[in-house]
């Protein structure tokens, strides 16, 4: 007996027959888009560039920024040369603006601290 759709009703207590499938075996073919990574520099370049914007105003997010701008452009032409394998272009570009906006933010607090300490001779800190 089979229902509205053509599979078979099973009686209490049976199984459905099941296809032998060798070890190791898909049972599915995977997309090829399944197949792709993330690189891993576009991964660096996000969390350096957050890092480098969060740490920016101790000037600390200097390095972690030049870090950022570095991992992001090293991602992009990775990615750009293989993208049949790697995937994470958006990651890439996030990591480049934040390596940006932290060097921009460092840059200035490190003028904007000279400026003050150079304006203020007669000042005792």
């Amino acid at each position: 007996m089979r229902c509205a759709c053509g599979n078979k009703i099973l009686a209490v207590g049976e199984q459905p027959a099941q296809q032998p499938y060798a070890f190791g075996q898909l049972l599915t073919p995977l997309p090829s888009s399944a197949l792709r990574r993330t690189h891993p520099m576009a991964i660096a370049a996000l969390a350096l560039g957050l890092c480098g914007i969060m740490l920016s105003i101790f000037c600390v997010g200097l390095p972690l920024s030049v870090l950022a701008l570095a991992a992001g452009v090293i991602a992009l032409s990775a990615i750009a040369g293989n993208p049949q394998n790697f995937e994470g272009l958006p990651l890439a570009w996030i990591g480049i603006a934040g390596g940006a906006l932290g060097l921009l933010v460092s840059v200035g607090w490190l003028i904007y601290i000279f400026v003050l300490i150079g304006s203020s001779e007669g000042y005792a800190f």
